[in-house]
């Protein structure tokens, strides 16, 4: 992954929270209970700009060097993020420990009489729950998929947490704030671009059987073509018609053919359940195309 200037900029976004911490508290900054906070408002930061990365802008794509590194750089500031998050209370309990030793162990256990203690528990938790499932090998797309849009609840215990902790500081309105706004875009994205009515309309013009599990789809525009660069992928959302009910999900495949070329190529293995049924896909049936950098008018 090439570093951008836009890499820079999310990278000084997500940690505005923790360097407004850091200038306002001073030498406090240095202390154990200073270098928690500096760990929760980095996590803060840096799910936000997450979230916000996982919007299929083509603006951002092309800054990003394509829609494949601006992902990659959301994988890398979540699990920079998870791992803040984990060091966030610890550092807190550790704190508090050398003050208030019987104080210390109700931080380290989502105690119910303490709300902000609880929410940042849950959603340390459901973090925690998230991050296993998006590493574990071998988890099915959809269920994946599935795991992923929940995490919306941890991102709201996250919003709870920062409002019952609310100290009045430009760090806690910063942080605040950059969740708020994490969250419109992950709902967003959730209810807008994720839905397999959106984007541009394709006809598949031919089906090409390579191996046992293996096709290539032939694409036609129904109108405005995608613009793409060699090597990127594509999310496509098939219709149902006569011939083909489809699953009713998007999935990400690679283009093998090439950007000047008049029609759409691509080479889909059957791995899951929707893939293996795109196998059945015949001439005549039509799909939605979005997610390429290149991509110009429209919305994506």
């Amino acid at each position: 992954m090439t570093l951008r200037l836009p890499h820079a900029v999310a990278a000084i976004v997500a940690a505005a929270p923790a360097l407004a911490w850091v200038l306002s508290a001073g030498e406090a900054a240095l202390t154990v209970r200073g270098m928690a906070l500096i760990a929760g408002f980095a996590s803060a930061g840096l799910f936000a700009v997450s979230m916000l990365l996982m919007l299929r802008l083509p603006r951002m794509d092309r800054a990003f060097g394509g829609l494949g590194n601006v992902y990659r750089t959301h994988h890398v500031f979540g699990v920079a993020a998870f791992i803040f998050l984990l060091f966030h209370p610890l550092l807190l309990a550790l704190a508090t420990l050398q003050v208030q030793p019987d104080r210390a162990l109700g931080l380290l256990w989502p105690n119910p009489s303490s709300g902000v203690v609880f929410f940042g528990w849950v959603a340390l938790l459901l973090f925690v729950v998230f991050f296993v499932v998006t590493v574990a090998p071998r988890v099915p797309f959809r269920r994946w998929r599935q795991f992923h849009r929940a995490s919306g609840l941890a991102y709201s215990a996250m919003v709870l947490h920062l409002v019952l902790a609310w100290s009045g500081t430009v760090a806690a309105g910063l942080g605040l704030t950059l969740v708020v706004v994490g969250i419109l875009g992950f709902g967003h994205r959730l209810l807008v671009q994720d839905t397999p009515s959106h984007g541009l309309r394709y006809r598949v013009v031919d089906v090409r059987r390579r191996a046992a599990n293996v096709v290539d789809i032939v694409l036609e525009p129904l109108g405005e073509p995608l613009r793409f660069d060699a090597g990127q992928f594509v999310y496509m959302a098939l219709r149902d018609s006569p011939n083909y009910r489809a699953c009713g999900e998007l999935h990400p495949y690679t283009m093998t053919s090439r950007p000047d070329e008049p029609r759409l190529r691509l080479s889909i293995k059957g791995l899951g359940d929707c893939t293996r049924h795109i196998q059945e896909l015949t001439p005549g049936d039509w799909c939605f195309l979005h997610g390429a950098s290149r991509h110009i008018g429209g919305t994506t």
